[in-house]
């Protein structure tokens, strides 16, 4: 079973520090899978680089070797520009799906969002947004994301099996960034 290819890559799935081709990939498919707006994913939960070419569920498994479940929760627009600040100031080391952002890096390291929005809608502080996670990254939010999560819906889905869904309705997938998050010039 776990000699299967599950889907093709057209080139190098390389993990890095901020926004990545198999970063973000994961991230959106908890996003998917969990129906939310935002995703989010822990970039060291991301085990292993793929090279170019098939991917099987061992592949996957070398991947994310976790069985974390994925949770859903909610998050105002004004927390979600806390978590970018924050994601961004701390260089606490996520992956984000389902929103795009500019910032501005001021001179004693703080940082401004100067643009922020999910699903290409400017994002508004006093709305709710469903976000998904695993429950490992839940349960260490206050390091991730600089506050805890209250009210987190555990749903019966490993990371796993939304990452290999996504995978297989992929079939061939060229590995990119999904969502940028980029410092202004």
């Amino acid at each position: 079973e776990y000699s299967e290819v599950i889907g093709t890559l057209t080139a190098d799935w390389k993990r890095g520090e901020r926004q990545s081709p198999i970063g973000t990939f994961v991230a959106e498919a908890q996003r998917v899978g969990a129906g939310a707006e935002v995703g989010f994913m822990n970039t060291h939960g991301i085990r292993k680089d793929h090279p170019a070419g098939p991917i099987t569920k061992k592949d996957l498994f070398e991947i994310l070797p976790f069985r974390n479940l994925l949770v859903t929760f909610q998050l105002s627009g004004k927390e979600l520009i806390g978590v970018l600040r924050y994601s961004l100031e701390k260089k606490s080391g996520i992956q984000i799906a389902g929103m795009n952002a500019e910032y501005r890096r001021r001179a004693d390291g703080t940082v401004e969002v100067v643009e922020a929005a999910v699903e290409g809608r400017e994002i508004d502080p006093g709305r709710i947004y469903r976000c998904a996670a695993s429950d490992y990254f839940v349960g260490e939010s206050k390091g991730y994301l600089g506050l805890e999560i209250s009210r987190p819906i555990t749903l019966q889905q490993t990371i796993f099996n939304v990452v290999e869904k996504a995978i297989r309705g992929a079939g061939r997938l060229e590995p990119r960034v999904l969502y940028t998050i980029k410092e202004q010039q």
